[in-house]
């Protein structure tokens, strides 16, 4: 239990999560099948070419938004800190490819959640 209050003090600011009492918080973590990753710097968070059914909450550490040419250049698109969120609005929506590749800029640790649980469809009623 005393690794979910530490998580609960360090994602409570989040807008997901904002104004929700603590059991509220856990068990919108249990049901997003929320899982803890620490990322080493140039890992990538999401695979290339994939779908993704899952975005992360960046709890510490930064990663880039990367577009890669036909010959492997990488061109970077975007930075992203601790206390953002990447890949929520490519893991919304199903079946689809996004455009670039998310790799760890510096040492990260993610929570990942289970997106496909926020679509319409698959929400609680």
């Amino acid at each position: 239990m005393e690794e979910l209050d530490i998580i609960h003090k360090r994602i409570k600011d989040f807008p997901l999560f904002s104004g929700l009492e603590r059991t509220q918080v856990f068990f919108l973590l249990t049901y997003l099948d929320a899982r803890f990753e620490v990322l080493e710097k140039g890992r990538m968070v999401f695979p290339l070419a994939k779908t993704i059914d899952s975005f992360a909450l960046i709890l510490g550490g930064s990663v880039e938004l990367a577009q890669y040419d036909y010959w492997g250049n990488r061109s970077i698109i975007l930075t992203q800190e601790a206390g953002e969120s990447v890949g929520l609005p490519s893991s919304l929506f199903e079946d689809w490819v996004p455009p670039a590749g998310v790799v760890v800029r510096s040492r990260c640790e993610l929570l990942f959640l289970k997106a496909a649980k926020l679509r319409a469809s698959e929400a609680l009623v």
